[in-house]
């Protein structure tokens, strides 16, 4: 028989019907574009910057002080900067030791500051807060409100902080007896962070390496120099 022929004895409707299904299997070959919903996408992360310092540190008494103690302490310093440009600081310092007075300790928590920062993690901050601390027979325990300015930049593979820390003591035999300064203790120094910051995926930028500081002190007359080793890890996005 013919193709024409088997052609004309086919019912009249199995051309549409043909027509249909051939339609209907390249509709469901073609691509199609899948738009996630608004709630199955992962939030943005809140714009911050975290850095934290974890370092041994010595002390000891200059010429000028009134008493020659000398401690060796752990201690660890954590500050958290929530925003981008204008930020919300946090922070936490704590430490603890020994040493000819006896033992050494003390902790304060920051919870009201402002700061600003870039996007290469440079940043400065003005933070406020209280804690307490001790120096063995030499300064009693004493309760402290403390402000802190505190800076720091990414210069290549060297990362530098600095800040300063005054401090008005609660307790009366806490305070200086000096009325020229204008606080009861204060205390500076300078850290040095070896460890380039990188660029990660998106706009995280993150470093950790080894780090070597000096500081100074002066708690009611007491004057201590003192250097750090330790680690310090900052990152953020």
């Amino acid at each position: 028989m013919s193709p024409t022929r088997l052609w004309r004895t086919l019912p009249p409707f199995t051309l549409p019907a043909l027509t249909l299904c051939l339609s209907s299997h390249l509709a469901l070959a073609e691509p199609r574009a899948e738009y996630a919903d608004a709630s199955e996408l992962n939030p943005e992360p809140t714009p911050h910057l975290a850095e934290t310092a974890m370092f041994a540190r010595y002390q000891r008494s200059t010429e000028s002080s009134p008493v020659d103690v000398s401690v060796f302490e752990g201690a660890t310093s954590n500050r958290v900067y929530l925003g981008r440009s204008v930020n919300y600081c946090l922070g936490l310092d704590g430490y603890a030791g020994g040493g000819d007075p006896g033992a050494s300790y003390g902790a304060t928590l920051f919870i009201l500051g402002l700061g600003a920062r870039s996007q290469s993690q440079h940043f400065i901050s003005l933070c406020g807060g209280g804690g307490f601390d001790r120096l063995g027979d030499t300064l009693p325990v004493g309760f402290k409100l403390t402000p802190e300015l505190r800076a720091g930049v990414s210069l290549g593979p060297i990362r530098p902080l600095i800040y300063f820390q005054p401090s008005w003591q609660l307790k009366s035999n806490r305070q200086r007896a000096d009325e020229d300064y204008p606080f009861d203790d204060f205390e500076a120094g300078l850290w040095l962070r070896f460890g380039r910051q990188h660029h990660y995926w998106q706009e995280l930028s993150a470093a950790g390496g080894l780090m070597l500081g000096v500081n100074y002190t002066d708690r009611a007359g007491v004057r201590q120099l003192g250097v750090s080793l330790g680690f310090d890890f900052a990152g953020g996005v």
